[in-house]
């Protein structure tokens, strides 16, 4: 029992001596890999009973709630200083002092806390055996990537590395990690590198090397890496070889930028651009943008430029500080803890749950894609122009972004009829 003791220390130690390189040849198949591991993490999340869940990050709590029932599921009583990540059974929360805890995710009781390595938290995933999250250490290299076991927080592994690392992504066995102008895949249990895949461009030099991507996002239909409003989708491969990243024009960040550090539920997540990034989608996309109180339902062009409004929706004095967007809605949060759903269609309210406190952000779990019936009416023309005409006239500063992408919009669009509005 002491040798396995011992042995473990040993492979511990060889693990966070070794260093994930910038500059490396690719290998593997990461393609192959990710698209295995996540079909398996699949069926495992088909099989499991945790429902879905908007979890709202208030000032010194977390507070469960089913969006179904609008019913409370449970608080836990918690100092949140940075963005969650859960898995079927748990909720891993970032608290203040540098600390990682573990919360139920049926009843909001705490599993574990520990102290996280390193100085700060750049980016957290996990899955039902693993925590992965990047930190920041200057005295031992300039960030890690740490392994933690989901069960009891207890570190399994660590890969330094002399650059910053983006923010991690847990697919199955594998964490995926943005290093250079790469993605490399480790595997989940020890931490070893499994396959490495460049991004395409020039490999970046100089004493402190960013990555080309911030953050991996896996969806129901690709595996993003983007920055900003630059993505790439990695399941697109070809022989390891990748197309340049492609961008969206506009206004809002589709992928946080976090330069290294996750700062928490931060004002600029009440001016966020989500982007349907299918690699099937051609022509046009849908896009919904959300600032400050107000939301903006658009399509953008192949070359990323927004060409259409759909509709607008304006809340009252509340701001919207998180968003997830389904096949036939848009789930939206309150700073009041109001939790408002509108129609993918048309911008009217389907729902609305009552809210309970101060709230900076949510985690939004397992929602179904889809939970009404029938394909959802469009607004007509004057519809249409009569909600634009309402944003761009409200005067509230805080919606100056929505405003001129409302205008830039009815100049773009097909209607002869809206586009002669912009001139009245």
């Amino acid at each position: 029992m002491k040798r396995l003791a011992i042995l473990g220390v040993l492979l511990l130690g060889a693990c966070a001596g070794r260093t994930l390189e910038t500059h490396a040849e690719p290998g593997g198949n990461l393609l192959v890999l990710t698209a295995k591991q996540g079909e398996r993490a699949d069926k495992r999340a088909a099989r499991s009973e945790a429902g879905a869940l908007v979890v709202l990050v208030e000032r010194t709590r977390l507070r469960a709630i089913d969006p179904s029932t609008a019913g409370q599921v449970w608080t836990s009583s918690v100092d949140v200083a940075g963005h969650a990540a859960a898995s079927d059974t748990a909720v891993f929360v970032p608290l203040r002092g540098h600390r990682l805890a573990a919360i139920d995710r049926t009843n909001g009781q705490r599993l574990w806390t520990v102290e996280l390595p390193g100085e700060a938290l750049s980016g957290l995933s996990a899955n039902e055996t693993t925590v992965v999250a990047t930190v920041v250490d200057h005295d031992k290299g300039r960030t890690r990537a740490v392994g933690m076991a989901a069960i009891d927080g207890q570190v399994r592994w660590v890969r330094r590395s002399e650059d910053r690392l983006g923010a991690p992504a847990v697919v199955g066995r594998v964490a995926l990690v943005p290093v250079g102008n790469q993605i490399v895949a480790l595997g989940t249990g020890t931490g070893r590198e499994r396959a490495r895949l460049d991004l395409g461009g020039g490999a970046p030099q100089g004493d402190s090397v960013e990555p080309a991507v911030e953050r991996i996002v896996r969806t129901e239909r690709g595996l993003l890496a983007g920055s900003n409003r630059s993505w790439v989708d990695l399941y697109s491969s070809t022989a390891g070889e990748l197309d340049a990243l492609r961008d969206i024009e506009g206004y809002g960040e589709v992928f946080a930028r976090d330069e290294g550090l996750d700062a928490g539920h931060t004002d600029a997540e009440r001016l966020k651009l989500w982007v349907d990034l299918s690699p099937t989608t051609a022509g046009h996309r849908n896009a919904v943008f959300v600032c400050r109180r107000a939301v903006v339902a658009l399509r953008v062009d192949d070359g990323g430029t927004p060409s259409a409004a759909q509709w607008t929706y304006l809340s009252d004095h509340a701001e919207f500080v998180a968003m997830d967007v389904r096949d036939d809605r848009v789930v939206l949060v309150r700073e009041d803890g109001v939790i408002v759903q509108l129609s993918r269609g048309d911008g009217s309210e389907l729902d609305r749950i009552k809210g309970a406190g101060v709230t900076r952000g949510a985690l939004m779990l397992d929602l179904p894609a889809r939970v009404t019936q029938g394909r959802a009416k469009k607004p007509d023309a004057e519809q249409k122009l009569a909600m634009i005409r309402d944003l761009i006239l409200d005067p509230d500063p805080r919606l100056l972004p929505a405003q001129q992408l409302a205008v830039e919009l009815l100049w773009r669009d097909d209607d002869a009829t809206i586009r002669g509005a912009v001139a009245k």
